[in-house]
């Protein structure tokens, strides 16, 4: 790994542990024990450490996406609750400040570099379908937009925040999931409840041992 990439990666660590916000440029030079004009040089500024830290963390999110998906194979109900259930164990772990930032002190970036596209979640819900686990008729854009409006909604509503403080699964049972069943045919809806049946049992075995 060369310099310029640890950099980075140190400086995301930083930034997803305290927000943007609270992480100075002073800080970032001492966690990387580097001059503050070296870094200047390398990044231009502030502003462009935070857009490759950024793009770092998204494709970071990406290739965790594409594992799921390589893991579940044929299972389209599987892996798309899966990267879903692993996007925000994730974003449990960053301080609410990191998003909160982008999107007040960095709006141009918050909007061209935004984690919620779900490429990958179109291809599945077209996979699923073929499969007969979702309506013919269902407007994917539409269905990927939506969820990706209750996924922002979840993450970035300060009430929200304040009353849950990141504790997703009642905001996933009831928001996410009857949307997502709404979606579903009836053998989709089988599929779905095999799903949770079977992460369930896993969930009580692991509490066994």
């Amino acid at each position: 790994m060369d310099k310029k990439q640890l950099y980075i990666e140190k400086t995301l660590h930083l930034f997803l542990q305290k927000g943007i916000k609270n992480v100075t440029m002073s800080e970032v030079t001492q966690a990387l024990n580097v001059s503050s004009k070296t870094l200047y040089k390398m990044f231009d500024g502030k502003t462009g450490l935070v857009l490759t830290c950024i793009r770092l963390h998204k494709y970071q999110m990406s290739e965790m996406a594409q594992r799921i998906i390589d893991e579940k194979d044929e299972n389209v109900l599987d892996a798309i609750i899966s990267i879903h259930d692993a996007f925000l164990g994730e974003v449990v772990q960053i301080d609410p400040a990191y998003f909160n930032d982008i999107a007040f002190y960095y709006p141009e970036i918050w909007e061209t570099e935004s984690y919620f596209d779900f490429k990958y979640t179109k291809g599945l819900m077209m996979r699923g379908i073929k499969q007969g686990l979702f309506h013919k008729n269902l407007d994917v854009e539409l269905a990927v937009d939506t969820i990706v409006l209750l996924i922002r909604a979840m993450i970035e509503h300060k009430d929200l925040q304040g009353k849950y403080k990141q504790n997703y699964e009642p905001l996933y049972n009831s928001m996410l999931l009857p949307y997502l069943k709404g979606l579903c045919t009836m053998h989709g809806l089988q599929k779905l409840r095999e799903y949770h049946k079977a992460k369930l049992q896993a969930a009580r075995k692991a509490e066994a041992i």
